[in-house]
């Protein structure tokens, strides 16, 4: 075997494995969330949302390269690789928002308890996840326009914007900078929630037993959302730690239930 091949080899067992792991890890999440009665809110909503856009990120990012790279790289410039880049470009995207929307959500419960009910009804929360997942499509809709296109590389084996103004401009203004200030929007939220709940422990004991619940599935989703919007960065190292916040997630689950 050549090099070459052992190369192809190993990057797309390790493709596979992280692809596996993450669409495994998320449609347990989704399973979960139907098992749990307590989570069956507005939140768990937006969850369920987040994992199905990771799992079909996990799909269209590790399982379609593997496809592709090893049993036909003709496709590489075909309109079928154009569709599926422009689709994992656009759930990049989803996926950074809905990180934002669920520590939006996480904060406002905190900060204004008495508008939450309000402001994430069921009706105010579908109408975001649709608004959400519809700014993915148009996303995705931007790749179609001549020279915005997000490719495959079959012998280095990674996604990439063509090298064009417009390649440029949606390589690095929306896949990095655009991605990182979403990040730091979430973990400044998600700071402010946490040292908010922190401040609350001289409280009674019935309050500080449903605070530990709330506190365990705060930090059960802020170690899976903080870093998710940086997938687009840095593809391996951070789709490597989203699947172990959504492992995390999903591992902790039972003892987030248990405080309940």
């Amino acid at each position: 075997m050549t090099e070459d091949a052992k190369f192809y080899v190993y990057a797309s067992c390790i493709l596979l494995l992280i692809g596996v792991i993450g669409f495994i890890a998320n449609i347990g999440n989704i399973y979960l969330i139907h098992l749990s009665k307590t989570i069956q809110c507005s939140y768990g909503y937006i969850c369920v949302s987040h994992s199905i856009a990771e799992a079909l990120n996990s799909f269209i990012a590790c399982g379609c390269p593997i496809f592709i790279t090893l049993f036909d790289q003709s496709l590489t410039d075909s309109t079928v690789t154009y569709v599926i880049g422009e689709a994992a470009m656009g759930i990049c995207v989803l996926t950074s928002h809905m990180c934002l929307y669920k520590a939006l959500n996480r904060f406002v419960a905190i900060t204004k308890p008495f508008a939450y009910r309000k402001l994430f009804s069921h009706e105010s929360v579908m109408c975001g996840i649709i608004a959400l997942w519809t700014v993915c499509v148009l996303h995705s809709c931007v790749g179609f326009i001549d020279g915005c296109y997000f490719a495959f590389d079959p012998e280095y084996m990674y996604w990439y914007f063509v090298d064009t103004v417009c390649g440029h401009f949606l390589g690095f203004y929306i896949d990095l900078l655009y991605s990182c200030l979403i990040m730091m929007i979430v973990i400044a939220l998600d700071l402010t929630t946490l040292i908010l709940l922190i401040t609350f422990r001289n409280r009674s004991a019935h309050q500080r037993q449903a605070l530990q619940s709330t506190r365990c599935h705060f930090l059960r989703s802020i170690l899976r959302d903080d870093n998710a919007p940086s997938w687009n960065a840095c593809f391996l190292p951070l789709a490597i730690t989203d699947i172990i916040g959504a492992l995390a997630e999903f591992l902790n689950d039972d003892f987030c239930l248990g405080a309940l």
